[in-house]
């Protein structure tokens, strides 16, 4: 911490190194998060006095004490006696602080000390342990009623996103595990086997009909899938009780509430080094009777009409695959309506957002949620780019009467449909 022969008072400092304690979302192996100037900041210098908008990035970690500098920020004593910052590094410092020959001399006798040295070493041990913590790391975001909108001690954002007063939702966003993953394909390839017996005039649709099948984040179930007009939603277990197993079972019991469909777990047995359904044919007990599920013996010729939460989580999976499509990683996607927002992505930016709204024919455009900048607000904790996306879905058997005297056909269950999606926008501004 050097003063200067000029009397300015420098300080470095490793500010710029993320310490998320296992909040915030994994990264590839052997990098760790730091804090990079959101590019909207505008390029540097900053005002050492202003307020500096960051973004969270990640980056191998440094190999040697050169490598180090790129992360430790060159600070300067503000007239105040607190600290500013230009936007200078240690390995390119200075390159806006401007310094006579004195001070350079000065500065070049400080930064060679043995302290400078220790302090690189210690910032290189860091980033190995950011980067451990990263391999794990479990991302929450609590999004509560009308009324909290301060973070709490945990890191976990909180603010009014359209959720009904008083209610609370815990989006879990973490990498499953090895194991649970093997238990995971082996159930997947269970149910399969099983939807391929189903007669095709009783599916009504393409075998497997899959609504979820993959280790997307969050986890209220793990599986669910659509046999005639029945939905079922599924939430693997381990009855000896020793996996991890993301989600719960209130998640399940949720998402199968919002879409009127079956709640189902499925209990894994880990026998001779592979993972087995613990019951007999398509391996599924219901949540809330105990009783063994038979999907076949549950469908029906009744039309059901779509639920809110089945139309937006269909929407949401028709924006997430034109994001796949398009080479995007998707970090995590949910499909309940009450949830701002839909989709989680890696965009150019690092973690970006979506806001999906679905509408039904014969309205054409969804709207954008009159909170957006309260949404915006708010997930700008972890991604400054936002987007929007209307999905407008009309049953394919309308009679799209421009006039309005033959009524929109309802969306049924299991029958096909015409989909309106023409990309992201910006939102609103």
């Amino acid at each position: 911490m050097p003063t200067l022969p000029s009397g300015l008072n420098l300080a470095i400092s490793r500010h710029a190194l993320f310490d998320h304690g296992g909040n915030w979302f994994t990264c590839p192996e052997g990098h760790f998060w730091y804090w990079e100037p959101d590019p909207e900041m505008g390029p540097a210098p900053f005002d050492p006095d202003a307020e500096i908008t960051m973004i969270a990035k990640h980056a191998p970690v440094p190999k040697d004490r050169e490598e180090a500098k790129q992360f430790v920020r060159v600070l300067e004593m503000r007239p105040d006696g607190k600290y500013g910052w230009r936007g200078e590094l240690l390995q390119s410092f200075p390159k806006f602080t401007r310094l006579d020959n004195r001070d350079s001399a000065a500065w070049e006798s400080w930064i060679k000390l043995p302290a400078t040295d220790r302090f690189l070493d210690d910032t290189i041990e860091k980033c190995n342990k950011l980067a451990k913590s990263s391999e794990n790391a479990r991302g929450y975001a609590v999004i509560e009623g009308v009324g909290d909108q301060t973070p709490d001690n945990k890191g976990y954002i909180k603010g009014n996103l359209g959720i009904p007063e008083g209610t609370s939702h815990e989006i879990e966003m973490h990498e499953v595990s090895e194991e649970f993953a093997k238990c995971w394909e082996a159930a997947g390839s269970q149910l399969q086997s099983q939807q391929a017996h189903v007669p095709q005039h009783l599916h009504q649709g393409p075998i497997p009909s899959w609504l979820k099948v993959s280790l997307t984040p969050p986890f209220l179930e793990h599986f669910s899938f659509r046999v005639g007009n029945q939905l079922f939603f599924v939430r693997l277990e381990d009855v000896e009780g020793r996996l991890e197993v993301p989600g719960t079972r209130r998640g399940l019991l949720m998402i199968a509430d919002g879409c009127e469909g079956y709640p189902c777990l499925m209990p894994m047995r880990h026998r001779a080094g592979t993972w087995t359904p613990d019951a007999a044919g398509w391996g599924l007990i219901d949540a809330r009777t105990g009783k063994e599920v038979d999907p076949i013996a549950l469908i029906s010729d009744e039309r059901i009409e779509m639920t809110d939460w089945e139309l937006q989580d269909f929407a949401v999976q028709v924006v997430r695959d034109h994001l796949k499509k398009d080479g995007k990683e998707i970090m995590s996607c949910q499909g309940n309506p009450a949830v701002d927002p839909s989709i989680w992505f890696v965009g150019e930016r690092g973690a970006e957002w979506v806001v999906v709204r679905a509408t039904r024919y014969p309205v054409k455009d969804a709207a954008p949620p009159n909170n957006w900048n309260s949404i915006s607000s708010q997930c700008s904790r972890l991604g400054k780019v936002g987007h929007f996306a209307s999905v407008a879905v009309a049953n394919a058997d309308d009679a799209f009467d421009p006039s309005g005297e033959i009524p929109p056909t309802p969306l049924w269950r299991g029958y096909k449909m015409f989909v309106r999606f023409e990309g992201l926008s910006a939102g609103p501004t």
